[in-house]
């Protein structure tokens, strides 16, 4: 494997330099020159575009890891695919050094990215192909640094004693022990670059810790209110309607929701975690799910089984309710609708924890990003901005009906992807995603159809002496509101029709060449597809 390199960059999507090695030399100007004019060239093209293109007298090779764009520059005669084999291999090191690398842990520990690429490659050629003999490098660097640190904390404190006691008492450097990070920093560390995201260790702590904490307020102190009771539990009791059941509790918005909110993101982002790495990773593996699908595997196992229960869940608030299935007049009637049941709210909070979540995947690349990225962001920003303004304006007997009609058609659309990816091409696949299109259709598309039809032309039926913006009594229904809460949910429903198009492509093509793919996958995974499509084809 031989390829010199006269450079190598690492650029955000920004278009910021996060990390530069010259292999060749050049002047300053003439360096920021090259940078400005290759980071333009790179970050202008479109996805499926060569990574491969040529700059003056050198060839460029590329390649984008999440939000980094690798770029490396290379003579005229070297080959791309040497220099594009030698980027993913600084990749994967990176990524077992640090476990799942992100852009963060770059910029905090630049100086390590630099001793792997130095171990890496020498003089802009490789010094060392394999990554196991890099990483023991770079390990025993770090193991050397820490005994010196270590001998220099010893010998400081007794320098009013011999020398040499002070280098007997030494620990051998042939006999260090191996690394032991600091946990404390690692998890300070994990706090501040979002990681604990992505490592249920992490995020269970920061549970456990205030679960502790909440214990430890109940039992020294239980006849004072607990500060952090609103983190764990709905604030804001209210008294109860006349004609409830005794078992029924009510409560109002508050402002400590939001803590209660941040709390639950963090438990979902140890459920998400914890269940792909330990339950659905080794389910992937044992019914011979293809490695190269295993990723997408994980993401729709949990998402089926997170839809599977706040579907289930919204059903059974919708039955609580006047508005069950869909008898809109009661979306208004009764309005406004601030003395929400526990269920309700309990209900809302925890899917509006469940999308805030969601949305830091989307931002912090978390999940490898599909075709539709651009619509799946607008889909979870519509969502959250639905969901915020149907809870600040007593709206959530229309929030709960738009939560099922998405939740439910997407259970049946993660299980079709889920089967696709195991077995694809089996007819069991194919029903249940033709199932699924029935359902979507229904859910999506007709009773979406009709909660706009509502707000259309059942708005007047709010009682007249509510429809004002009065904040003290709850009411905030002013004529205007009538349109943004039409617009949207208009606007979520053009989401829908979009990936309703891709449905039917997708259905079309597997009832003409019986292979069902998923339309939004990235580029890798349809390569995999067709090389596998072109084997049975030959077999």
């Amino acid at each position: 494997m031989s390829a010199h390199k006269a450079q190598l960059l690492l650029v955000s999507r920004q278009g910021k330099v996060r990390l530069s090695k010259w292999f060749k030399t050049a002047p300053p100007k003439n360096k920021s020159k090259l940078i400005k004019d290759v980071t333009q060239l790179v970050l202008s093209r479109r996805t499926k575009m060569c990574n491969f293109l040529e700059y003056k007298d050198e060839k460029v090779v590329y390649r984008r890891y999440a939000s980094l764009f690798f770029i490396v520059g290379i003579n005229n005669d070297d080959n791309e695919l040497i220099a594009l084999e030698l980027i993913h291999r600084y990749v994967e090191i990176l990524d077992r050094y640090f476990g799942n690398v992100c852009e963060l842990d770059l910029i905090f520990n630049f100086q390590k990215a630099f001793s792997i690429l130095d171990e890496l490659i020498l003089a802009g050629e490789l010094q060392e192909s394999s990554k196991k003999n890099v990483l023991r490098n770079v390990t025993q660097a770090d193991s050397i640094q820490d005994s010196e640190e270590s001998q220099q904390s010893l010998i400081k404190p007794r320098r009013s004693s011999s020398i040499s006691s002070a280098i007997r008492d030494m620990p051998n450097p042939g006999q260090i022990a191996p690394k032991k990070p600091n946990q404390t920093s690692n998890f300070l560390m994990d706090l501040i670059t979002m990681k604990w995201m992505i490592k249920p260790s992490t995020s269970f702590k920061m549970i456990i810790v205030t679960l502790v904490a909440w214990l430890n307020w109940q039992w020294l102190t239980p006849d004072q209110p607990n500060p952090i009771s609103p983190l764990l539990l709905l604030s804001n009791q209210v008294p109860r309607h006349s004609d409830d059941p005794v078992s029924v509790t009510r409560y109002a918005k508050s402002y400590r929701d939001i803590l209660f909110v941040l709390f639950y993101t963090i438990v979902f982002s140890f459920l998400r975690q914890f269940i792909t790495l330990h339950v659905l990773q080794p389910l992937a593996v044992k019914i011979g799910t293809k490695p190269k699908k295993i990723p997408r595997f994980l993401e729709q196992a949990y998402t089926f089984l997170y839809f599977l229960a706040s579907g289930s869940i919204g059903i059974w608030v919708m039955y609580q309710e006047p508005t069950w299935w869909y008898r809109t007049e009661h979306f208004w009637l009764g309005y406004p609708h601030w003395d929400m049941k526990y269920h309700i709210k309990l209900y809302y909070l925890l899917q509006t924890s469940y999308w805030l979540q969601q949305m830091l995947v989307l931002i912090l690349r978390l999940e490898k990003p599909r075709k539709d990225f651009n619509e799946l962001v607008m889909h979870h920003i519509v969502t959250l901005w639905l969901i915020l303004w149907s809870y600040l304006i007593n709206l959530s007997m229309i929030g709960n009906a738009i939560f099922v009609t998405m939740d439910v058609s997407d259970i049946f659309l993660a299980l079709a992807k889920c089967y696709n990816y195991v077995r694809p091409g089996h007819w069991l696949g194919n029903f249940i995603f033709g199932f699924f299109i029935l359902v979507w259709t229904y859910m999506r598309h007709w009773l979406n159809m009709r909660i706009l039809y509502s707000v259309w032309s059942e708005f007047t039926l709010i009682p007249l002496e509510n429809r004002r913006w009065w904040t003290p009594d709850g009411v905030w229904m002013v004529d205007w509101m009538q349109w943004q809460i039409f617009l949207p949910i208009l606007l979520l429903q053009f989401l829908n029709l979009f990936w309703y198009f891709l449905i039917w492509r997708i259905l079309i093509r597997a009832l003409v060449y019986n292979h069902l793919a998923d339309e939004r996958s990235d580029d890798e995974d349809d390569g995999e597809d067709a090389e596998d499509a072109k084997v049975g084809k030959e077999q």
